[in-house]
């Protein structure tokens, strides 16, 4: 083989290389950041307290405490989830209402399956959160999109 065809060959290797380690690496995130996303907060606050372990070396009484602290946050976000969550919901529908109303028919008919789909992407929480709901897809059906020509 020629000098060229061996540097052209490693070049492509490398390069190959490059960009499956690229999507795999990308993927590898993507999928861990999902699973933790949409894991139970009491699974997201026990990565964060060994993370504090690892990062701060806590004492036997220092990691007790902040699970406590934890736990009680997580308790205390939960009522306040409850309390505003029609509020929120509310705030949404007007929102998606809103920009309906900016749209084609056809367009209108997209955005909602948009929306369902991001609706059940979030779903995948557990619900083991008190106070967390499930997010549902949505069952508002506008007809005040505006007719366009």
């Amino acid at each position: 083989m020629s000098k060229r065809r061996i540097w052209l060959l490693f070049t492509l290797t490398f390069v190959a290389g490059v960009l499956a380690g690229s999507a795999g690496m990308r993927a590898f995130q993507r999928t861990h950041i999902q699973r933790f996303m949409h894991s139970d907060s009491e699974h997201q606050h026990e990565y964060v307290l060994r993370r504090l372990n690892q990062e701060l070396t806590l004492t036997a009484v220092q990691q007790t405490q902040v699970q406590t602290i934890m736990r009680d946050t997580r308790e205390q976000l939960a009522k306040l989830r409850q309390r505003t969550q029609p509020e929120v919901r509310r705030i949404q529908q007007e929102n998606n209402q809103q920009i309906e109303k900016l749209l084609t028919p056809e367009q209108v008919v997209k955005y909602q399956q948009l929306m369902d789909r991001w609706s059940s992407t979030r779903s995948h929480r557990t619900g083991s959160d008190p106070g967390r709901e499930e997010h549902a897809p949505r069952h508002h059906r506008s007809t005040n999109a505006v007719e366009r020509p």
